[in-house]
């Protein structure tokens, strides 16, 4: 039941498309030349004895062409339609389609890279973004004045500021808007970035970054403290500023030779000796100190008389504040024991190895870290011991403990964290720092500084700094929705089996065509529109006459007619199966006689000529067109305008005679007939006329035959115009439109066997003389 409803549907609507086309007809006048059967006459009738004895039904038949002028209706394209100068097809005309194609007066279906949405007639490109520009090609922007492309971007204008923006964005009001972590410095015009911690011996190059000078390191633990650093290692000394080492005192640098650090200084100069320690000499190996020295050595006995001197032979004595411990040797007194180190001299205490003087007490020595020991204390010689809260980096480092790890920051004081440029401290834990986002994420989480992570079917899109909705694939007439399902725009739905793709929906369906837009029907290739927007119909060019477009150029005929020549297939002529005489085939099996014809009684088929006026003496063997008796001549009535036939002889052609028959004249004695001028004439002037004839020859032309030549001249030009307005008068009093057959006397019999001569004036033949062949 549902097929036959569909079958229904689809012919009452390829009937309204019939009478609906989008085409337009107009009355146009035209010219067409057939071929018409006729019978023909032969020119002698041999066997015909009278006139009845002649049947028509025995002359043969033959074709002739007949012009016909008509009215024909001229198909013309409807409204919002033109034609097409090449193929000739009428064509929807839109406002500008660019490289689309035009489906429907003033509906473009739009090429890829371009939409229609703002009018339907008018192509534009589409940009996915486009801010501060408008949109001149696919993805293509042109900024607005005041406006200069993103150098990363094709498709976004940031204003063109007069002013340097480094480290922003050029606001509408040509001024900067800093980003996260900068600031405006009016002064040098333009963005610096913002150091929470001041940097010291250095720069702030980036938030919470100190670039520190030359001959600065940043100190390991601290974000803007740059110290000093000494290539020597500035050993006796503290480095104050690059290279320049300033040394503790008692101790001195020798030439301004860095890389000879801090040495001991003694006042006095010390002989043959070296200066150990501050204002502290010591011998050269086989020399003693003389005398209680402590800068001046002597040499020794041969045994050696350490701290002493030979005062005499081999006997060595003990310089003031030593005392002999040995034969040969004296060693130093110290009012007080050395901590960790030994008397070297009277009252002057050595430190071990490791182990360095005591700036509160000379008689101590605390141990040396020759590094430092940053955040602790050297407890011995090269170790360090850290101070509490804090461990050991290096064996000269220390740095804090954070019982919970820093999350994106450092650890700068015990249980103490900074966090990282781009990072916050957290609300709740302070180990923790979160990343910032100068936009709200959206459908995600800031994860870095300026980085979302976005949720599942969702893609960070930079220019707004928030999480998109991100399909996999392109929706094709459809946009990404939230969770990465492609939404399809109004009017289209998605294609089954896949997810990406939306086709338009057409709520009546497309007949002959496509639905190529929401309610929008493409033909398919040889089918054009009609007004109903989901029907197309064939094409055919010419269109068929008397028949209908079932396909692309293809014609099928009416009952009734049927293609006759193939060289013009839209043609469908009408069939008669009996031939059409003197008629043509206007009908199926219907003739429809020429003009000036019409049918023989109990004859559908063959027509017989009409003539308005009796031809008298003749018989009508065409269109008013009379076939004289032997005898009689054919001449215009002049007041009726037909032919008709009439004696030779008479008034006219026998002036100044009598007529004693339709064919004799006779003149008065003495006169003769004179067939130039068709009257009688005296016999002296006839003879003298004579004469003058048979001497011409040789003989000069008197003025009175030129004067006749002139007058005979003048009065053939007379008759000829005479004869054409009688033909024109004749055809105003008809007033009915004849059409032209071709050579018309062709077919017209003039039966000499029955005395009948024909005397009908015919374009190829010579008009006849009546008075010449009255005077043979």
């Amino acid at each position: 039941m549902l097929k036959l409803i569909i079958i229904l549907f689809l012919v009452v609507v390829g009937w309204i498309a019939s009478v609906w086309s989008c085409t337009e007809k107009v009355p146009t006048t035209k010219v067409r030349v057939a071929l018409v059967t006729m019978r023909k006459y032969p020119l002698s009738l041999t066997n015909c004895t009278t006139g009845s004895d002649c049947k028509a039904m025995d002359n043969p038949l033959v074709l002739r062409t007949v012009r016909e002028t008509y009215t024909d209706m001229e198909e013309v394209c409807c409204e919002g339609y033109t034609r097409n100068p090449s193929t000739g097809n009428c064509m929807p005309s839109c406002a500008d389609c660019k490289t689309g194609t035009c489906l429907r007066p003033d509906v473009c279906m739009c090429s890829e890279g371009y939409n229609n949405l703002r009018n339907r007639s008018i192509c534009e490109p589409s940009c996915t973004l486009c801010i501060n520009g408008v949109c001149t090609g696919p993805e293509q922007c042109t900024c607005f004045p005041g406006f200069k492309l993103r150098n990363d971007s094709g498709t976004i204008c940031d204003v063109d500021c007069s002013v340097d923006c480094t480290n922003g964005l050029c606001n509408a009001h040509n001024s900067c808007n800093c980003n996260y972590g900068y600031t405006r410095n009016e002064t040098l015009g333009r963005c610096v970035p913002i150091c929470e911690e001041p940097c010291q011996n250095g720069v702030c190059s980036k938030p919470n970054e100190c670039t520190c000078n030359p001959g600065y390191v940043l100190d390991l633990g601290s974000l803007g403290k740059c110290e000093p650093t000494c290539t020597s290692g500035c050993a006796n000394g503290v480095c104050e500023r690059p290279e320049i080492c300033v040394c503790r005192r008692g101790y001195a640098n020798f030439a301004n030779d860095i890389s000879l650090g801090c040495m001991p200084v003694c006042n006095n100069k010390c002989v043959n000796a070296f200066c150990t320690a501050p204002n502290e000499c010591t011998c050269f190996e086989g020399y003693v100190f003389r005398n209680g020295s402590k800068s001046s050595c002597e040499p020794t006995c041969s045994k050696d008389c350490e701290n002493g001197f030979c005062s005499e032979k081999e006997l060595c004595e003990c310089h003031e504040g030593y005392q002999k411990v040995e034969p040969h040797r004296c060693a130093p007194v110290c009012e007080k024991p050395c901590v960790n180190g030994f008397c070297s001299a009277p009252n002057i205490c050595k430190c071990n190895d490791g182990f360095i003087k005591s700036e509160d007490n000379e008689f101590a020595c605390v141990p040396h870290c020759p590094k430092g020991c940053k955040n602790g204390n050297c407890t011995a010689p090269g170790i360090c011991t850290c101070n509490h809260g804090y461990q050991s980096l290096l064996f000269y480092y220390c740095i804090p403990v954070c019982t919970k790890p820093c999350w994106h920051g450092t650890c700068t004081a015990p249980d103490t964290c900074h966090c990282f440029s781009g990072y916050k401290p957290n609300a709740l834990y302070a180990n923790q720092c979160d990343p910032v986002c100068n936009f709200d994420c959206g459908h995600g989480r800031c994860i870095a500084p300026g980085l979302c992570n976005c949720d599942p079917g969702h893609q960070f899109f930079w220019m707004t700094g928030k999480c998109e909705p991100h399909c996999s694939q392109k929706c094709v007439n459809g946009m990404c929705a939230a969770g990465g399902v492609c939404q399809c725009y109004e009017g289209y739905r998605v294609r089954e089996g896949t997810k990406n793709i939306c086709d338009p929906v057409c709520q009546l369906p497309c007949v002959n065509s496509k639905c190529v837009e929401p309610n929008t029907c493409e033909c398919w290739e040889g089918y054009e529109d009609t007004k109903h927007s989901n029907l197309c119909i064939a094409r055919c060019r010419p269109l068929c006459e008397n028949g209908r477009c079932v396909a692309p150029n293809m014609c099928e005929c009416d009952s009734g007619f049927k293609v006759t020549n193939a060289s013009a297939s839209h043609r469908c002529q009408p069939i008669c199966q009996q031939t059409c005489i003197n008629a043509e085939c206007r009908q199926p099996n219907m003739c429809e006689c020429l003009d000036g014809y019409r049918f023989l009684n109990g004859s559908s088929v063959e027509c017989e000529p009409v003539c308005e006026q009796s031809c008298g003496h003749g018989v009508c063997v065409g269109p008013n067109m009379c076939n004289c008796e032997s005898g009689h001549i054919l001449q215009m009535d002049p007041d009726t305008g037909f032919p008709s036939c009439v004696g030779f002889c008479n008034e006219w052609n026998c002036r100044g005679g009598s007529c004693v028959s339709p064919t004799e004249c006779v003149c008065p004695e003495t006169w003769l007939y004179n067939a130039l001028r068709g009257m009688c004439l005296p016999d002296d002037l006839a003879k003298e006329r004579l004469m003058k004839r048979q001497v011409f020859d040789g003989v000069s032309v008197s003025r009175w035959t030129i004067a006749a030549i002139a007058i005979i001249l003048f009065a053939i030009c007379v008759l000829a115009l005479i004869l054409i307005f009688r033909e024109i008068a004749r055809r105003r009093v008809t007033g009915k439109q004849v059409r032209l057959i071709e050579n018309p006397s062709f077919g017209i019999v003039m039966p000499d066997q029955c005395g009948l001569r024909n005397f009908v004036n015919v374009d190829d033949e010579e008009e006849t003389d009546t008075t010449q062949e009255l005077y043979s």
